[in-house]
């Protein structure tokens, strides 16, 4: 067992992620996960996955998802989504995304959480008897 006073953190190099793209598969598939272990995944791969990118401009869709703004200078925007989480561009992320498009925050951050997380779950025990 791993002490608990050590972290080691790794990044890991995915194909691009399509719209219902397995995830659970691929973090499996990629990663040498170990009971113990805390995985972290960005909410762009979960939006990516899920179909969240839209065509659209990005100072629309920073509108759109925004509940409240924050704060704002010049044309930069921290925003409160329906989400209740407090980011800056309302979590709108126009980077490294076919140009005209943006991906937006997961519908339902948690849910997609459980699901990534069950479903690695179930994949490491079918293959590794872990639990």
């Amino acid at each position: 067992m791993r002490s608990p006073r050590h972290l080691e953190a790794f990044g890991v190099r995915w194909p691009e992620v399509q719209p219902g793209a397995d995830l659970a598969a691929l973090v499996t598939e990629s990663v040498p996960l170990r009971d113990g272990d805390v995985l972290v995944v960005t909410s762009k791969v979960v939006s990516k996955a899920e179909g969240r990118v839209v065509r659209a401009d990005r100072a629309d869709a920073i509108a759109a998802q925004t509940q409240r703004i924050v704060a704002q200078r010049g044309a930069g925007v921290i925003a409160q989504t329906r989400h209740g989480f407090v980011l800056a561009a309302a979590g709108v992320d126009a980077s490294n995304t076919e140009p005209g498009t943006v991906v937006l925050l997961p519908e339902h951050p948690d849910r997609s959480a459980r699901r990534l997380r069950d479903g690695s779950t179930q994949r490491l025990a079918a293959t590794s008897g872990w639990s």
